[in-house]
């Protein structure tokens, strides 16, 4: 009875091993000038597979009239305000989030029903995930694909392969970096840790963002208290006040020798305070915007303005898009994962790993923007989250 009812999964693992390869042809040919949208076919696909499945469990009928419910409402406020054409793109925006949403339940069912499966499917689909992205910054270091600041020119600064959004790509590195960092801790010896640790530092470091380079930081801090005794609790603190300082150190140097540091005094001097500068000047822009949203009226603020605007803070573009509904909708489900992820910490190791990524992808969205409606990061996300249903015995204990 239980092989049977997991039938019907199976062929859903296959979507997932091949997303980032997707994204790196699709980019490859938007390079070339020829705008073929392979990407978003196959993610639609994935979208309408993961929805079909999730509506097999009646648990998730109320989330279906709940989006029928908003939908309804946003589409009777876009044709009374002669909005309708922006309806595409605003869905287009939407099924970003999707993603995520439908593909959680999905996920979680799978891990409780089989969790040895789900483990060696999501060990097996974010090694090779990992394998394309180190692929493509490697290939950005040779020479090839876009640049993570600049258009190609003497200025040009970071590398990303044939990626083409790079604020979504810093979200898919904590989550793919992270978690192999993570089974690196477990599965093998200090030694093998800190060279797998050493060199994703340094690809990261050529991919040049501030969101990828601090996450990751933070994660490898956090690993250290996550798997160290509390008896040398002094003598690991004593360890991370002289190494973070020499990676802090070495980092500066490379973005020295890589022009990014001078990017960011650039960046800074033309910043009003820190702030601006941190995000980017993201700020700004949400000053520009926000008084066209103030001023739409009680069911404009309610479901937003929708059409896909943007000021690269996720937070308010839910809002420009989506209005409060939406904003309570994105984030309400955001916050419902850590606290699944929460719960189970006492009894799964890997829910503590899971409540750190979440929460860091939730705070840097605030700042950075494109993660929280993310085609790149998105469909990643159930899957790190179903990790919370992986019981500790399947992981491999380096001290046994």
């Amino acid at each position: 009875m239980l092989q049977k009812r997991l039938n019907y999964p199976h062929y859903l693992w296959y979507f997932f091993y091949w997303l980032l390869l997707v994204d790196s042809i699709n980019g490859f040919f938007l390079g070339l000038g020829q705008s073929f949208p392979l990407g978003i076919i196959y993610k639609s696909i994935l979208l309408f597979c993961l929805i079909a499945i999730a509506l097999k469990d009646r648990k998730n009928i109320p989330s279906l009239f709940l989006w029928i419910g908003y939908l309804s409402i946003f589409l009777i406020h876009f044709s009374c305000n002669g909005n309708a054409g922006k309806l595409g793109d605003t869905l287009s925006l939407l099924s970003k989030f999707w993603v995520m949403y439908w593909g959680y339940p999905v996920m979680v069912k799978i891990a409780k029903d089989s969790p040895n499966l789900t483990f060696d499917k999501i060990k097996s689909i974010f090694a090779l995930n990992a394998i394309v992205l180190v692929a493509n910054i490697i290939l950005g270091i040779l020479g090839f694909g876009y640049s993570s600041y600049g258009d190609g020119g003497e200025d040009s600064t970071g590398y990303r392969g044939f990626f083409y959004a790079i604020n979504e790509l810093s979200g898919v590195i904590l989550v793919l970096f992270g978690s192999v960092l993570f089974y690196t801790k477990i599965a093998f010896s200090n030694m093998k840790y800190y060279l797998v640790l050493l060199f994703l530092l340094f690809c990261v470091a050529m991919f040049s963002t501030k969101t990828a380079m601090g996450g990751m930081l933070l994660l490898f801090v956090f690993l250290q208290y996550l798997f160290g005794k509390k008896k040398y609790l002094i003598w690991m603190t004593l360890f991370l006040c002289i190494l973070i300082p020499l990676l802090l150190y070495l980092g500066y140097r490379m973005a020295l020798e890589s022009g990014l540091w001078d990017r960011w005094m650039y960046f800074y001097d033309k910043s009003d305070d820190f702030f601006s500068f941190i995000v980017s000047g993201r700020n700004i822009f949400w000053e520009n915007m926000k008084g066209r949203y103030l001023s739409s009226g009680f069911w404009g603020m309610a479901v937003g303005l929708g059409g896909n605007l943007t000021v690269e803070m996720d937070p308010f573009d839910a809002m420009l898009n989506f209005g409060i509904l939406g904003l309570v909708i994105v984030y309400g489900f955001w916050l419902y994962m850590i606290r699944q992820a929460f719960v189970r910490r006492k009894v799964c190791l890997l829910a503590k790993f899971v409540i750190f990524i979440d929460i860091e992808i939730l705070i840097f969205s605030i700042f950075a923007g494109h993660l929280m409606f993310s085609g790149l990061l998105g469909p990643f996300v159930p899957l790190l989250n179903a990790l919370i249903y992986i019981p500790d015995r399947l992981l491999i204990n380096k001290n046994k």
